[in-house]
C-alpha cells in the first residue's frame, strides 16, 4: 500500500467509525414515537427511522479531507434533508413536503387499486389459506431455483408464495407480481373483506397525513406507512404466514414486516451471499479490521437463513434482537442465461470472479470506508493471473489456458473508469473473456477447471460444493484468512509465487 492510500485507508477508516458510533449512540428523535397499528412498546419504530435516516445521511452529509473526521458538533446540516440538531433529526420544509406528497401518491395508487379488486365483485368466500411473501430476489432467478428454496425444511409451507417482482406471472407454485401486498389481498380477501380494509385504507391514509404533520421527524416512514393498514389487515385475518427479506434490503426493513400489533407471521432475513462481515486487515497503523454498517444494528427479524452457523456469530454481535439461527447450506439463486463455454478436448478453463471497483471519488462522497476492492488491486488480481497463464504455456504447449471473467454486477456510473478500460483492452487483445454478468453461476463454475475469487465472494464456496479447485487470491496481501474452513479443493492465497505454484500443480 502505498503513502497516498494508507493517508486514505486511515482518514476513511476513522470517518466510518466516527459515523457508526453517532448513529449507534447519538442521533435521537421525540420519544416515544407513536403509530397506529404498530408497536410503540419496543424502539422498533425508532430503529426504523435511524435506518431511513441513516441511508439519507451517506448521501448528503459530506466531510472535507482537510478537516478531522468528527461529528461532535451542535448541528449538522444535510441540505434540503434536514438537519441532526442536539443530536436530534430536525426535517426541513422541502423534505417534509416532497414526503407528504409521496405518501399521499402512493396512499392514492393503493386505494385506486383495492377499487378495481372490489368491483370485481367476486361474492364467493375465499378459503382459509396463506401466502408467504419474498422481497428482494433477483429478477433473473429461475423459477426452479426458488422453488428448490420453498422446498427447504427449515422453510414454512404455504398455499401461495408471492416474489416481488418487476413482471407480473404466475406459475404452479410461484405468483410474481409489483406488489406483493395487493397481491395478497387479491388472493385472500373476498368482496366484503375488500370494501372493509378500502376504507380503513382511506381513514389511515388521513391519520398518516395528520401525523407527519404534527411530528415531522414521522416524513422518514414516507415509503412505508402507505402499506400499513394493508399489511395489518392480512396479519390480523392469520393470511401471510412469513414473509422473507433477502441481505440486498438490510437498509430497507418497511415497518409493516417487523412491527404490527400481534404480528402473526414470522420475519426471516436470506443470506444469499457469504461477504457480509467486515475485512479484518494485517495490522496498518493499529486499524486491523474495516468497520461493519452501521445499518446491520437496527434490523429486527425472527429467523436467519444463512449457509454456516459461523456467520451467525458476527451477526448476533450487531443485531437489535436475538433471532432464530437456521442454516440451508451452500445456497444461491441460480440465473435462467446460460454461457456455454465451447469447451475443447485441450482447454483448460480458469474463470475470475472479480468485484468491479467503485471510483474514489463517489467512495469519499458516500462516506464508504478505504474499499479492498480498488482499482489497483481489481488490476493486479487480473495481471497476475495472466502472467502465470503465460508461464503455464511456455511450458505446457499441449494445452490451451483459457481466462474468462466474470463481473459480480454489471458496469454503472460509479464504476471506476480506468479499470472498465483495462478490461476492455484485454478482451480486444483476445486474453480474456467476458462472460455476461447475470450468467448461471452453476453453469460457469461446472465448466471450469479452476476458479479464481477475489476475497470473500461467495463464488469460491459454490465452486468448492461443486467439486471445482477454488483459491482466494489476495493479490497484495493485505487481508488475513477469513475463509468459514478450509479443504484441498478451497485455498486462500496471498502472493503470486504461491498462485503461481498452486496454479501448475492443480493444472499440469
Amino acid at each position: 500500500m502505498n503513502p497516498s492510500e494508507l493517508d486514505y485507508f486511515q482518514f476513511t477508516a476513522k470517518r466510518f467509525k466516527c459515523v457508526n458510533d453517532f448513529f449507534a449512540k447519538k442521533v435521537s428523535f421525540s420519544s416515544p414515537i407513536r403509530i397506529a397499528l404498530l408497536d410503540s412498546t419496543k424502539p422498533y419504530i425508532e430503529n426504523r427511522l435511524k435506518q431511513s435516516l441513516l441511508s439519507n445521511f451517506e448521501n448528503s452529509y459530506k466531510f472535507d479531507i482537510n478537516t478531522p473526521p468528527t461529528l461532535n458538533q451542535e448541528t449538522i446540516h444535510l441540505g434540503s434533508y434536514g438537519m441532526i440538531k442536539h443530536h436530534k433529526f430536525k426535517c426541513s420544509l422541502s423534505y417534509l413536503c416532497k414526503s407528504l406528497f409521496t405518501l399521499s401518491a402512493r396512499n392514492l395508487f393503493i386505494a385506486i387499486e383495492l377499487m378495481k379488486l372490489v368491483i370485481k365483485f367476486n361474492l364467493a368466500k375465499k378459503k382459509n389459506r396463506k401466502s408467504t411473501i419474498l422481497l428482494g430476489i433477483p429478477t433473473e432467478v429461475e423459477d426452479i431455483s426458488l422453488i428448490e428454496f420453498i422446498n427447504k425444511d427449515v422453510i414454512h409451507k404455504s398455499d401461495y408464495n408471492i416474489i416481488q417482482s418487476g413482471i407480473n406471472r404466475h406459475s404452479q407454485y410461484l405468483v410474481f407480481d409489483r406488489f406483493p401486498l395487493l397481491k395478497a389481498c387479491e388472493l385472500h380477501l373476498d368482496f366484503f373483506m375488500l370494501l372493509i380494509l378500502l376504507l380503513r385504507h382511506l381513514s389511515y391514509s388521513l391519520y398518516s397525513i395528520a401525523k407527519i404533520i404534527l411530528n415531522p421527524s414521522i416524513s422518514l416512514l414516507h415509503r412505508d406507512l402507505p402499506w400499513v393498514q394493508l399489511a395489518s389487515f392480512l396479519n390480523k385475518k392469520e393470511f401471510i404466514n412469513e414473509v422473507i427479506i433477502t441481505n440486498s434490503l438490510f437498509l430497507e426493513q418497511s415497518l409493516w414486516t417487523n412491527s404490527l400489533i400481534n404480528k402473526n407471521f414470522s420475519l426471516s432475513m436470506l443470506w444469499y451471499s457469504v461477504n457480509i462481515p467486515p475485512l479484518y486487515w494485517h495490522i496498518i497503523d493499529g486499524v486491523k479490521k474495516s468497520e461493519a454498517h452501521p445499518g446491520y444494528s437496527f434490523l429486527n427479524i425472527d429467523n436467519s437463513y444463512s449457509w454456516f452457523s459461523e456467520q451467525d456469530v458476527f451477526f448476533k454481535e450487531r443485531f437489535f434482537k436475538p433471532f432464530n439461527s437456521k442454516v440451508i447450506g451452500c445456497f444461491y439463486f441460480k440465473s435462467s442465461t446460460i454461457f456455454d463455454f465451447q469447451k475443447k478436448d485441450n482447454d483448460i478453463c480458469v474463470t475470475l470472479f472479480d468485484v468491479t471497483p467503485i471510483n474514489n471519488r463517489w467512495c469519499f462522497d458516500n462516506n464508504i470506508p478505504y474499499l479492498y476492492y480498488n482499482e489497483n488491486t481489481m488490476t493486479k488480481f487480473v495481471e497476475d493471473v495472466l502472467q502465470i497463464q503465460k508461464s503455464f504455456s511456455i511450458t505446457h504447449p499441449e494445452k490451451n489456458v483459457r481466462i474468462f471473467l466474470k463481473h459480480k454486477r454489471e458496469y454503472t456510473s460509479i464504476h471506476d473508469k480506468k479499470y472498465i478500460q483495462f478490461i476492455s483492452n484485454l478482451i480486444s487483445d483476445q486474453k480474456i473473456t467476458i462472460l455476461p454478468d447475470n450468467a448461471n453461476l452453476h453453469q460457469v463454475v461446472i465448466q471450469s477447471d479452476l476458479t479464481i475469487s477475489i476475497p470473500f465472494t461467495s463464488t469460491a464456496y459454490i465452486s468448492e460444493k461443486s467439486g471445482v479447485p477454488a483459491i482466494f487470491y489476495d493479490p497484495n496481501n493485505l487481508l488475513e484468512n477469513q475463509t468459514y474452513y478450509s479443504s484441498k479443493k478451497l485455498l486462500f492465497i496471498s502472493n503470486i509465487t504461491d498462485l503461481h505454484n498452486t496454479f501448475f500443480k492443480m493444472l499440469s
